[in-house]
């Protein structure tokens, strides 16, 4: 299946690539600036109105987390990106990647204020969801709030479109990650699994995202581990080490 975001991501690598290395370097102001030049001249920027719809959508997500290191009013600024997608785009690509993309930031809000995004609430918005929208990125954010919810239906989803989806190598790790939560969920992760999935770590940033979303509720469900926690340590060591050796 060819993803919307398969299709734009040319464009998109284009018009972030300047403001997520300075996003990278800690130069939030000067990262916003970029993203927010390019959102100016868009029209410009981006000729087909479709793709420049579906650009746009994740421009400003991008901006969201840019505008979070800045240490904005998140819920300020997410109520306003909200409205945003409440409204109906003017083609079935930027319509599409409009219906997803509101399903992401509503289950990023619940994970972020409790808003308590529904199960039901969420079941019915995903049956308008077209298939080539639900690209790796969407399945990562619903299953990370899927995982805190203990909600099962969307994990299940994310597991069987992977089997018959399979992903590049750059992806690998992500889907690991979700069958990792999936396997949490409904009771079957291994201490095996677990492990394998920890030595799978390969930066900083996977690292630092597994330990602020997924650890705490691992213990509270009673899935770590000594040995687990042994593990950690060992890659830990291992990123500080290369990262040093740069």
């Amino acid at each position: 299946m060819k993803y919307i975001l398969d299709r734009i991501l040319p464009e998109l690598r284009a018009l972030m690539g300047e403001a997520l290395e300075l996003y990278q370097h800690g130069q939030f102001q000067d990262a916003l600036e970029s993203l927010d030049s390019k959102l100016a001249d868009l029209e410009i920027l981006v000729a087909d109105m479709a793709h420049r719809e579906a650009v746009r959508y994740n421009l400003l997500h991008t901006r969201l987390g840019i505008l979070a290191g800045l240490g904005a009013d998140m819920r300020t600024e997410m109520d306003a990106f909200l409205a945003d997608l409440q409204q109906e785009a003017m083609t079935r690509m930027g319509n599409a990647e409009r219906l997803a993309m509101l399903i992401r930031q509503l289950t990023i809000r619940d994970g972020m204020f409790d808003e308590q995004f529904s199960e039901a609430d969420f079941d019915g918005m995903l049956t308008a969801v077209p298939p080539d929208a639900c690209s790796i990125r969407f399945w990562s954010d619903v299953s990370l709030w899927a995982f805190r919810r203990e909600y099962l239906h969307p994990l299940s989803a994310a597991v069987e479109h992977a089997l018959f989806n399979p992903a590049p190598a750059h992806e690998i790790l992500v889907w690991k990650r979700i069958h990792l939560m999936f396997g949490s969920v409904d009771g079957s992760l291994g201490d095996a699994e677990l492990q394998a999935y920890i030595s799978s770590i390969s930066s900083q940033a996977q690292l630092r995202e597994f330990e602020s979303s997924i650890i705490e509720l691992l213990r509270v469900r009673g899935q770590w581990s000594a040995a687990a926690q042994k593990k950690l340590e060992r890659v830990r060591v291992r990123l500080h080490r290369a990262e040093t050796a740069q």
